[in-house]
């Protein structure tokens, strides 16, 4: 198989010598007022260096999860949907890993060298993601620029952390191309919040990059080492586990755009994932070792092309993946190969007066050499209208399914015995998605509204019995989810504001009478409500504070309250006297809240930490 998804590599960078078709103006895109930059106000944590889940923890469409810290591990929900349901895509392909979704955000890319967040739901899932059945994060390559920064903080507990990044940009032949050097490298280390919380991080990131006037191409490699401990990590209660990570990436990704807006983007890369976790740190080896080591060989392409008054998006991803393992050895296979298509015509009628009609009616098509078939049709129609200076609306109806296998701890994990009973013949799961939602927009500030109906078949999740109280079990529910979200984005001279609030109603049917509580599931909040905000005063000071208030629904497992206050703040002194140099104090959980995340793993204390960073 390796030498099959060479060959994708090889035929694929083929199609970048081929002539663009060029096409009519007559498609005409009307910009559509979704806001992908950064909807937090804190970029920096206070326990460790930044991650691809940091500006995801205050995100008003993202519920994190953390064990630990959020760069600890974090697992990443939307839309009332379970960590498993959310895919991390970089350029054109979905950095996979098929052991479990606890795995899928150790991604060792320095944030530096990509955008910031996206995330996609619905329609634009279905067609962009891969085997995440409610939402993906996206992330695109960033240009590199000449200069770098140097960041070192230390804090309560312990904390110590550092991290350099540098960035070279060289004009190459006539000037109109580029040759771009960028590396990071990033540590930290402390004594946790609590009491058997402490942990040890390294991250090495190094790219290339050759731009031309319409095309980029990014050669990365990264690898990063983490240790941390925590008690009940995984499973309750009153024990302290530790989890030892190391992830390694090489991937290269091309991307050419066009004069008209076509484009066509490549992405190759190959992951390995290693994992030790230890159910009782003072015992090591207590249970069976879980040692696993997963091997992801992948490929994806993306584009778009103008017809007219049409369009058509286009996608797919190739993964082939292997597992070896000291516990997951009960499943019927340790390696899977994956194929997913996707294509979204697209029709647009330009009505005058900035008023656009747009029609979207697709299908994409996932299959693997195990487990059968699947084709999750989808469609769309919006109505949007502007008026050239930054004032507009758009409003939309979608229908959109799709699907996803399980992982190998579902799969591979013994049904009848030990921590963690597995479920050999689960089936694919499946999702509907129906959506009616507006954006609004004018110069100064930004709206949306969203509400949606999923209707989630064997959805996977893991549960807990009273009459096995030392387990978690992998078993199907049928979950439908009612929920609405609302943004609200304003800016002023000095004056950045983010408000975002979203509620959650689910009914569920597991089939069974032996389930008491769900880890995952239905651990969602009722209510959430989020506030970014960021002022700049004196010229030479910055206040940056995230906030969230949640009302969760009820389990059993929780020992801390249902509703919670939790809060980061951060003051910031730009020295005047000393050009790129910054120094930061943060605290983190400002009101030491105790609340569980995840029911049954104790939460977050405290941290209080001081930085100083310099730019060039």
């Amino acid at each position: 198989m390796k030498n099959y998804m060479g060959g994708i590599f090889l035929s694929s960078l083929v199609c970048f010598a081929q002539a663009e078709n060029q096409n009519s103006l007559a498609f005409f895109i009307l910009p559509e007022l979704t806001v992908t930059d950064s909807r937090v106000a804190n970029a920096d944590p206070s326990e460790s260096y930044p991650t691809v889940v940091t500006k995801l923890r205050y995100e008003p469409l993202i519920d994190l999860q953390s064990r630990n810290f959020a760069e600890a591990q974090g697992d990443v929900t939307i839309r009332g949907g379970i960590f498993e349901n959310t895919g991390f895509r970089v350029g054109a392909a979905t950095l996979f890993d098929p052991q479990t979704g606890h795995y899928f955000a150790e991604i060792p890319i320095d944030p530096a060298m990509i955008s910031a967040p996206e995330v996609i739901t619905g329609i634009q899932n279905t067609h962009g993601g891969f085997n995440s059945t409610v939402g993906t994060v996206n992330y695109n390559w960033d240009a590199i620029r000449k200069g770098g920064e140097a960041f070192g903080g230390i804090g309560d507990n312990n904390t110590s952390i550092q991290k350099i990044y540098i960035g070279e940009s060289l004009g190459v032949g006539d000037g109109r191309k580029n040759l771009g050097f960028d590396f990071s490298f990033a540590r930290s280390n402390s004594d946790g919040t609590i009491s058997k919380g402490d942990h040890d991080f390294n991250r090495f990131s190094g790219r290339i990059q050759f731009q031309e006037e319409r095309a980029r191409t990014d050669l990365f490699a990264g690898y990063q080492s983490k240790f941390f401990g925590w008690p009940n990590m995984y499973t309750p209660f009153n024990v302290d586990e530790t989890e030892n990570l190391q992830s390694t990436l090489y991937l290269i990704n091309h991307r050419r755009d066009s004069v008209e807006g076509d484009f066509f983007e490549f992405t190759g890369y190959y992951r390995r994932h290693r994992d030790d976790y230890e159910f009782n740190r003072h015992y090591p080896g207590q249970y069976n070792p879980f040692q696993h080591e997963t091997i992801v060989w992948a490929a994806g392409f993306s584009g778009r092309e103008f017809f007219e008054v049409l369009a058509l998006n286009y996608s797919g991803q190739f993964v082939s993946d292997e597992i070896t393992s000291t516990n997951l050895v009960y499943g019927p296979f340790r390696s899977r190969d994956y194929y997913k298509f996707s294509f979204l015509p697209e029709w647009r009628h330009l009505y005058g007066n900035g008023r656009e009609l747009a029609l979207r009616v697709g299908a994409s098509y996932d299959d693997t050499n195990r487990e059968g078939s699947e084709l999750s049709p989808a469609a769309a129609i919006a109505f949007s209208r502007s008026d050239g200076n930054g004032s507009g609306q758009r409003i939309y109806f979608e229908y959109a399914e799709s699907s996803q296998v399980p992982g190998y701890t579902v799969l591979g994990a013994n049904s009848k015995g030990g921590l963690f009973r597995g479920k050999p013949d689960a089936a694919r799961e499946r999702s509907q998605n129906f959506e009616v939602g507006a954006e609004f927009g004018r110069p100064k500030w930004k709206g949306s509204v969203a509400f949606f109906y999923r209707i989630d078949h064997d959805l996977l999740d893991w549960t807990y019995s009273f009459g096995s109280t030392s387990a978690r079990s992998a078993n199907h529910v049928d979950i439908d989810t009612l929920g609405g979200e609302f943004m609200f984005f304003a800016g002023l001279k000095d004056i950045n504001l983010i408000l975002g609030y979203s509620f959650l109603s689910k009914t569920e049917d597991y089939e069974s009478a032996n389930i008491n509580a769900s880890f995952y599931a239905l651990n969602y909040p009722r209510h959430r409500f989020t506030a970014a905000f960021t002022y700049s005063f004196l010229d030479q000071f910055e206040l940056r504070m995230d906030t969230e208030l949640r009302s969760q629904e009820e389990n059993l497992l929780r020992r801390s309250a249902d509703t919670a206050v939790l809060s980061a703040f951060s003051l910031h002194w730009i020295a005047p006297q000393v050009t790129g140099l910054r120094l930061g104090f943060t605290v983190d959980n400002l009101f030491d809240s105790d609340f569980e995340e995840i029911p049954g793993t104790p939460g977050v204390g405290r941290q209080i930490s001081s930085s100083f960073s310099y730019r060039w």
